[in-house]
């Protein structure tokens, strides 16, 4: 597994390790660098791999904007690593994590068949990966599966993302403040998220799928700030700089019928009680 260490990585290592699981990470944070393909093609592992996740990229979009050149490098690079070691290895099984890739969407929900349309670099170099992989199935009859994940939130999540950036100020003062409340965004726990790629691992009979992961309903940031300040007990005054960012989309609903069908999945926790569950993991931390 790559990004093993990451928010998601090291929740997914946890469960499927308490399944019976035999995991290796690869991190950035040993000194595993996956753009080294000597690196890649000097790790040692038996021939016999059920699967690779592939979770490691470059994923800050203000970075992305700033550095578009080594983002792009980054994570396309170490895709195609990973591609080609699952490629000499015959891996049976690449679950590769994408991203929101379809820009400002012309439907809601939004299926798989939706026209994609990144809105940022980051989202960008995502899609060009999910080619890559697209690539190695139809060639070398790779069998892969690619999760598009719309916007993940849960405890331990870096504080540069909305859920945590509003938590951070709830902790410290009852004002918030935030660049824009209007936006809307399809909110997805991340234990509801690390259930789908387990799902995904034992997924058979399917070479190639792209699958949507999200909620299936969509919060204004408004509406994500009150029910944040009402769970740290009192209603927080909201301040908009009324701010648009760069490649802005302002609304976002995934429809996640298809991995009903193909995963029997569907998202278990509701926003109000994934933002408890940060409360009470931060409360005992």
């Amino acid at each position: 597994m790559t990004g093993a260490r990451g928010f998601v990585g090291q929740r997914l290592v946890r469960r499927l390790e308490q399944e019976g699981a035999y995991v290796t990470g690869w991190d950035k944070r040993d000194g595993m660098d996956l753009c080294d393909w000597r690196v890649v093609q000097a790790c040692r592992m038996g021939r016999n791999l059920d699967a690779v996740y592939h979770l490691a990229a470059v994923s800050y979009v203000p970075f992305a904007w700033k550095y578009p050149r080594e983002v792009c490098q980054a994570n396309l690079l170490s895709t195609l690593n990973i591609l080609e070691f699952c490629r000499v290895r015959k891996v049976k099984r690449l679950v590769y994590v994408s991203s929101y890739v379809y820009g400002t969407p012309v439907r809601l929900p939004i299926g798989e068949d939706h026209p994609v349309a990144p809105a940022n670099p980051y989202a960008w170099s995502k899609l060009i990966g999910e080619q890559l992989c697209t690539a190695y199935s139809r060639l070398f009859d790779l069998p892969v599966i690619i999760i598009r994940p719309f916007n993940i939130y849960g405890p331990g999540q870096a504080e540069t993302f909305l859920v945590p950036t509003i938590l951070r100020q709830a902790r410290r003062s009852t004002v918030i403040r935030l660049e824009n409340l209007t936006p809307r965004r399809d909110l997805l726990y991340v234990d509801d998220m690390v259930e789908a790629l387990v799902r995904a691992r034992k997924m058979s009979g399917r070479r190639f799928e792209i699958v949507n992961l999200g909620a299936g309903k969509s919060y204004s940031v408004r509406e994500i700030a009150g029910e944040i300040g009402r769970g740290s007990g009192h209603v927080p005054r909201l301040v908009s700089r009324r701010k648009i960012r760069r490649g802005e989309v302002m609304d976002v609903v995934a429809d996640t019928r298809k991995a009903r069908r193909l995963l029997n999945w569907q998202p278990a926790t509701v926003l109000k009680q994934g933002l408890a569950k940060i409360w009470t993991e931060q409360l005992h931390a």
